[in-house]
């Protein structure tokens, strides 16, 4: 079987040991698998989530859409988590940063795997000895023209390194992937650092999830079937409710002023006149009187668009005129058309529409 390395290295403050870590290709893989693991978890978790709050609020999900858009979230993640893992489980880092093994006064990769081995960086500002079953060689004087990377013996190596009231002791023994002491070495908790980039993705799912709902459809009860208008209602308070449907299905009028010059194009009323049966069904319907003039002939569009309105259950049958406002068509205007009409509204002087209601 294919032979290692292993490296321990130990962190000592004014003697005392502060933490130790060991490297090896097996430790690598298993800090791989776990990231991406965690990563790929995190991501299911955030999804089972998403469905737990979405379906109780009556969503209901695309699942093709879904299924994408998380199954490209796992995914992403558990690859970025994977790399960030590959990158730094092969590193022992020393400096000022965060995400750093042990604290120093400079920022360097102490040990680091270069293929199937491992060197050491030493830098100037560093004292001790490298041990390599010969005479032990003085740091000091392999960092006098800068910083250099050594390789480590592949076993019985030692290197002790000190850096201000830091001291790190590194060395090195013959391993192999079913090497026992890398394998009780717990999993590092810098994994939850690395998991977190490939997480980032997990947000732009939740928004696809969101965006990719509908409405779930509901049974039909009696309740919903009821009439607005109360049976014991007067004619006048009936006709106040008439008064708010009609407005609501006003907005189909528009289609009758979208064929008719400009000067049309505006808002306006219009009484409304229907005979209505006690199911709400409109046996005749005219328009009464409307603010708009001969010059634009729409009563006889708008009473044909007005036999087709819908009106809830009342209590007796009755025959009633309903004032709705008609708003400007909702088609957009031409823009020499737009501004010809600011010009004469400018010039024009003001008038006041007497609706007659």
């Amino acid at each position: 079987m294919k032979q290692h390395s292993v490296i321990e290295v130990a962190s000592l403050v004014r003697g005392d040991v502060v933490s130790v870590r060991h490297l090896s290709p097996r430790r690598e893989r298993a800090e791989v698998l776990w990231s991406a693991a965690l990563a790929a978890l995190g991501v299911t978790t955030l999804m089972l989530l998403t469905v737990l709050i979405g379906v109780p609020a009556g969503r209901l999900f695309i699942v093709p859409a879904f299924a994408a858009a998380w199954l490209g979230a796992g995914v992403y993640a558990a690859v970025i988590a994977a790399q960030r893992a590959s990158q730094r489980a092969r590193r022992y880092v020393i400096g000022a940063q965060v995400d750093a093994d042990a604290f120093a006064d400079v920022q360097v990769d102490l040990v680091r795997r270069c293929g199937d081995r491992y060197e050491i960086g030493l830098v100037p500002g560093m004292s001790g000895t490298f041990e390599n079953g010969r005479a032990p060689l003085p740091v000091e004087s392999v960092t006098q023209k800068g910083a250099v990377r050594l390789p480590l013996p592949l076993d019985g190596g030692r290197v002790s390194v000190t850096i201000g009231s830091n001291t790190f002791v590194v060395t090195s023994r013959a391993g192999d992937d079913d090497d026992g002491g890398a394998r009780r070495q717990p999993v590092r908790p810098m994994l939850a650092q690395t998991v977190r980039g490939g997480l980032k993705i997990a947000p732009v799912a939740v928004m696809c999830s969101v965006f990719w709902t509908v409405k779930a459809a509901s049974s039909m009860t009696d309740l919903d079937l009821k009439s607005s208008v109360p049976v014991n209602a007067t004619p006048w308070e009936t006709e106040k409710l008439l008064r708010a449907q009609a407005q609501v299905q006003a907005r189909s009028l528009h289609a009758c002023f979208d064929v008719l010059p400009i000067e049309c194009q505006r808002q306006g009323y219009v009484a409304v006149g229907v005979s209505l049966t006690r199911e709400g069904d409109i046996r005749s319907s005219w328009i009464s009187r409307s603010t708009y003039g001969a010059d634009c002939p729409v009563d006889a569009c708008m009473a044909d668009r007005v036999a087709g309105w819908f009106f809830e259950p009342i209590p007796e049958p009755m025959q009633v005129i309903l004032p709705v406002q008609v708003l400007r068509t909702g088609k957009a205007l031409p823009r020499a058309s737009l501004a010809s009409r600011q010009e004469t509204r400018a010039e024009a002087p003001c008038r006041t529409w007497d609706t007659g209601f």
